[in-house]
């Protein structure tokens, strides 16, 4: 196994461990990496003297023999722990946008506006929505985009310029294309029940293949689970009421929120949605895989199982957690809904 560490201006190879933390329902990805003990000193210096709260970090490993290195996460220094070998780094991918209060109040402005306003460093990946009034008093941009994720389902998601590069690299030469390169990280905003990132991969997973543990996946029906969601809209001021699934007495209630100003058509076509993203048949909870393929947070994960073929299925990944230690690599995969 082997890794890279980018801090600033310096490359330490050959770390003690990274763990990555990464989630669509979360904003930020975060790492915790920690440096070799004989890292302690870098060109007669205390190491220290390179790791500064802010400085740009770029994480990486891989097997040297079946391809080198991947980049498994770009973020900022949030804060490093202790003077002493080994070295303890905490990241967050989002540092940039927990500082700088602003107020913003208008009468209409759209998504797009609002995010090139509070991020105007990132490149941005929205949806043609207009939020309509907003008013923001004394938030920070990560502040904000937690708001509107409250207020209209909406939910964001960063990816570094240095990660969609790669992901463009090679979705170019599978099609014989030229790449498009970013040189800016990308904003990406979308509804809960259609994000679709631009840099979406899907990955292929065989139980008793390339997964190192299934111990964690669950099979369901959908006819067993006996769910009815509920949700609503406002019309002129009333509330109307939008149901989909069981009708039966003895349901549980599945209570989810929509935009109420979508009228109750197109409330009932998000309630639907959000609906099958837990009721359906297929899997549910996680499996582990190793190393490769490079599984991220919003990719799509096909699970094969050729003991039972017919539930064979495509699913979101909702998150992942990566292990990297010199002597093995590890990506727990939750799923989301089944695709």
């Amino acid at each position: 196994m082997i890794s890279e560490i980018t801090i600033g201006d310096i490359v330490i190879p050959n770390c003690h461990s990274i763990k990555v933390s990464q989630s669509i329902n979360s904003i930020s990805d975060t790492a915790t990496i920690t440096i070799a003990r004989n890292y302690r000193e870098l060109k007669g210096h205390p190491i220290m003297d390179y790791i500064k709260q802010g400085y740009r970090v770029v994480a990486k490993c891989g097997y040297k023999e079946t391809g080198g290195l991947n980049t498994e996460f770009v973020g900022f220094v949030k804060y490093p722990l202790g003077e002493d070998a080994p070295v303890v780094i905490e990241c967050d991918q989002a540092y940039p946008l927990r500082f700088n209060t602003t107020n913003i109040s208008e009468r209409q402005i759209s998504l797009k506006s609002l995010l090139e306003r509070i991020a105007p460093d990132y490149k941005i990946d929205c949806p043609n929505t207009n939020m309509g009034k907003v008013l923001f008093s004394k938030k920070t941009p990560f502040g904000i985009l937690n708001e509107i994720r409250e207020k209209y389902g909406f939910f964001t998601r960063i990816l570094a310029k240095e990660i969609a590069n790669e992901i463009a690299v090679k979705i170019a030469k599978k099609n014989g294309i030229a790449p498009t390169i970013v040189d800016r990280d990308i904003l990406t905003v979308g509804f809960a029940y259609g994000f679709n990132p631009s840099y979406q991969q899907n990955h292929e997973y065989m139980i008793g293949g390339n997964v190192k543990n299934a111990k964690d996946l669950k099979f369901q029906n959908e006819e067993d689970m006996n769910v009815r969601a509920k949700s609503k809209v406002r019309i002129l001021g009333r509330e109307i009421p939008i149901f989909h699934g069981s009708t039966k007495p003895d349901a549980k209630i599945l209570h989810k929120e929509v935009n109420p100003n979508l009228n109750p058509e197109e409330g009932k076509n998000v309630l639907v949605s959000q609906y099958h993203k837990v009721v359906y048949t297929g899997f549910t909870g996680s499996i582990v895989g190793f190393g490769v393929p490079v599984t991220r947070a919003g990719d799509t994960l096909t699970i094969i199982d050729k003991k039972h073929p017919q539930r064979d299925g495509t699913y979101m990944i909702e998150q992942v957690e990566l292990a990297f230690e010199p002597c093995h690599i590890e990506r727990v995969n939750t799923l989301s809904f089944k695709i």
